[in-house]
Order: C-alpha cells, then sequence, then structure tokens
C-alpha cells in the first residue's frame, strides 16, 4: 500500500506515528505546508526577544520537519504556503493548500492507495478535495481544536468541518470524548470513527538516572522538581499553574517550576512569576528540541499539565513512558490515560488551589517507575501504528 500524508509537521507525534506505520506499508509521501515567515522569525528570534516573533518562529521549517532516524520508505515533500492569518482563523486556507498541494503534489498523490490528512482543517480539507477529484479514500486525523473548538465558532466552520467528516472515509480521533463531540454535536455516524490515543516512541522517552538527567541539565541535585512542557498560550492553563506554585513553594521550600516551551505568553508569565513573589523558583527554558524533552522527563519528580483543553496530549505519554508521575487537569482524553493513582493525579481546570494541593501530595508519595513504565508501553508508536494500519486495510477493502 503506497500512503499520501497531508500534515502540518513531520515532527513529534506525527513523525513518531509516520516512521512506526512505515512498517506496515511500502511506501509513506509525507506533505507538509511551511511557511516563509517562521523561516525569517526564527532567524529574528536569536536577535529580538519578541512574542509575536518568537510565536511564529514555530512555523520555521527548522521546527517543522525533523528527520532523524527517518525510515527508507518514508519520503518527505516540503512546499512554501504563505500566510499571515493564524490556521485557526483563516477562511481561505484550506483552499489554498489544496491549490498548492494539487500544483506541488498530484503526480505523487495520485500514485498514492490512501490519503491521511491530520487536522480537519485545514489539512483534511485540501485531501478531501483531492480525494474526490482522484477517487482517493481519505483517511482523517482529528486531533482536537478540530473537534472541540473549530466547528463551533460560526456557521461557516461547522458546514466546513462537517463537510470533511461527512466527505472522509473514516476519522480517526484521540479520545472517547472527541467520538462523543463528532457523534452528538456534528452528527457523524459512530460506525465511522476509531479512537486511537496518541503514543510516543518507547526508545527515546525511557527511565535514566534521574542524577544524571539533572547533571547534564545543570539542574539543581536535590530539588524537588514540577515540570511543564507546553506551548505558552492561553489553553495551556500556565497562570493556574503558576499560582499553585505559588503555594507549592511555601510548603516545599526546595521546590522549582520548569516549564519547557515558548510562545505568546513568555513574557507576561514570567512577569506574573516575579510578581508572585516566585521568580526564582519558576525557570523558563524556551523551546527545546525534542530530542531533548527525554532528559528533562527524567529530571522531573513530577509532571504537571494544566490545560484548560486537550484532545489528547502526547505529552502525557511521553511522561509516562520515562516512568515520571503526572498531575493533569481532567480535560479531553487525559481521563482516558490517568485511570490509576498509579500514574498520577487528575485535577479540575482552572482550579489552582487543587492544583497546589494535588503536586505537592504528588511531591510527597513514592511512585513506582517501572509499573508506570509498563503501563505507558500500551501507547508505544508501535502499538498504536499497528491500530491504524488495520484502519487502513480496512477502508482500503471498502473502496
Amino acid at each position: 500500500m503506497r500512503v499520501a500524508v497531508v500534515a502540518p509537521h513531520y515532527a513529534t507525534f506525527i513523525k513518531g506515528l509516520t516512521d512506526a506505520l512505515s512498517h506496515y506499508v511500502d511506501s509513506v509521501d509525507v506533505f507538509v505546508n511551511c511557511n516563509p515567515v517562521g523561516d525569517v522569525a526564527f532567524t529574528l528570534s536569536k536577535y529580538l526577544n519578541v512574542p509575536i516573533i518568537r510565536h511564529a518562529a514555530r512555523l520555521s521549517k527548522k521546527l517543522l520537519v525533523d528527520l532523524s532516524n527517518r525510515p527508507k520508505n518514508v519520503n518527505i515533500h516540503l512546499f512554501n504556503l504563505f500566510y499571515l492569518i493564524p490556521v485557526r482563523a483563516n477562511i481561505f486556507l484550506g483552499k489554498s493548500l489544496y491549490r498548492k498541494l494539487k500544483k506541488v503534489g498530484l503526480e505523487i498523490i495520485q500514485k498514492a492507495d490512501l490519503i491521511h490528512a491530520h487536522f480537519a482543517w485545514p489539512h483534511g480539507y485540501a485531501a478531501i478535495r483531492l480525494g474526490e477529484e482522484l477517487d482517493i479514500p481519505v483517511v482523517v486525523s482529528a486531533h482536537g481544536f478540530d473537534v472541540y473548538s473549530l466547528p463551533f465558532k460560526g456557521k461557516y466552520w461547522f458546514n466546513t468541518l462537517k463537510k470533511v467528516y461527512d466527505c472522509s472515509s473514516h476519522i480517526i480521533t484521540v479520545s472517547n470524548k472527541n467520538k462523543q463531540i463528532l457523534i452528538e454535536r456534528l452528527g457523524i455516524s459512530p460506525s465511522k470513527i476509531s479512537v486511537v490515543y496518541n503514543g510516543f516512541n518507547e526508545e527515546m522517552f525511557k527511565p535514566m538516572d534521574r542524577k544524571v538527567a539533572r547533571e547534564t541539565l545543570e539542574l539543581p541535585a536535590h530539588a524537588k522538581i514540577v515540570l511543564n512542557v507546553a506551548n505558552l498560550n492561553p489553553v495551556k492553563g500556565h497562570k493556574y499553574l503558576i499560582e499553585a506554585f505559588a503555594e507549592v513553594s511555601e510548603k516545599v521550600s526546595n521546590a522549582l517550576l520548569v516549564i519547557v516551551g515558548d510562545g505568546p505568553l513568555r513574557r507576561d508569565l514570567e512577569l506574573y512569576a516575579r510578581n508572585l513573589g516566585i521568580g526564582d523558583k519558576v525557570m523558563f527554558t524556551g523551546f527545546r528540541p525534542h530530542s531533548e524533552i527525554p532528559l528533562w522527563m527524567n529530571a522531573a519528580d513530577v509532571f504537571a499539565l494544566s490545560s484548560l483543553s486537550e484532545g489528547n496530549p502526547t505529552v502525557i505519554f511521553e511522561a509516562l513512558g520515562t516512568g515520571t508521575p503526572v498531575v493533569a487537569t481532567s480535560v479531553g482524553g487525559i481521563p482516558e490515560v490517568i485511570t490509576s493513582s498509579d500514574y498520577g493525579i487528575l485535577v479540575k481546570p482552572g482550579n489552582s488551589k487543587e492544583l497546589a494541593a494535588k503536586i505537592i501530595e504528588a511531591l510527597e508519595m513514592k511512585w513506582d517507575r517501572e509499573v508506570i513504565r509498563s503501563y505507558a508501553l500500551k501507547f508505544s508508536w508501535k502499538s498504536i501504528a499497528k491500530q491504524v494500519a488495520e484502519i487502513y486495510s480496512n477502508v482500503s477493502l471498502k473502496s
């Protein structure tokens, strides 16, 4: 089977799944749209500490494409698509992406047996248009905002996203919560939807000596480290995490909050931590390459995620893969993953007092890293890819 993948990047979870799927198909051609603005912003960000520039830098090819350890039958096709309006507000982007793909990738895509689009907008929209023209089945992976948020921003978005889902051959989504929304609010047939969780690279994210990890990252050896890895935007709830940590630091004198990631809120969050009197106890690392994240996970005592909404975040699986316990908000698919107090603790979103109490509880608990790691292995990309490959086969048989 030859598969064409249309995606916003070939890195992190899309790379993980694609590389694992390469063992089940003949070839995979991945089409990634890069915004030239990102490359310019990436260069400027080295000299200008401006939030909008740092945020735009995330669209750079250097961050969107990870060619390390790429399987021989996975081919990457990059093309430039210029846009300034953010994806989630850009009603023209789907058509622009479709036209660009048709121009640069038609010769390859028309030879595919199946198209797999990641995110219903704009990649699913473009893939559906191509699939209809070329008579090729299309599988759409709906990850999060394209299920619980964007379809309900107005009539245009509802009709557009519903058409994408209705016209797809099959829909993969990352949680039962997402599936429920697709069925109840968008009217999609349950038989057309498969829930396949995100996963992690078990060779990359595995337990290592905490002391070595801390020495490598130059972190204090005896601190109680709470780690967060996320983009610094409102939906990730960092405000509540920092509020919670102000209380944690009062009761745990050697506690240190490490926030890995960048985004438009970084300057505001740094100021907020200083105003709460914990500026010296909150460390902002900025963007770090994905290859470095296992070190941060292993250096932490607890991984904390304060999101206000989610699909099913990959970082949860990566933390569990290193044997690191999780304190996370009970949103999206997270309650479907943290199903036992052996792996972590759930809290209500937007509640800094409860988050503080549970972080303190987690720091005081004695966790079994081997139990956590063993549980995490059911979410390895090898296991997840097998499920997706079965969906491919079923779709191909029906087409």
